[in-house]
């Protein structure tokens, strides 16, 4: 047997558990929202929005630490 053959056997033989692909979701999903908050954040300057008067009752405020 080769190795491509034993690596198609190995394939067809395991099945990712539910918890591999509950975990394998969760992960994905924190990591997506993490970035793309932090892409909205930057790209929609959501710093100088929070600060309106209209707005900073309702938003917290994000802090900015260097």
């Amino acid at each position: 047997m080769n190795t491509s053959n034993k690596l198609i056997q190995v394939m067809n033989d395991s099945q990712p558990s539910f918890r591999s692909i509950l975990y394998r979701t969760i992960v994905s999903h924190i990591v997506t929202y993490f970035v793309t908050g932090t892409v909205a954040s930057i790209l929609l300057g959501y710093a100088t929005r929070m600060i309106r008067p209209d707005v900073a009752p309702i938003i917290r405020k994000l802090p900015i630490r260097y």
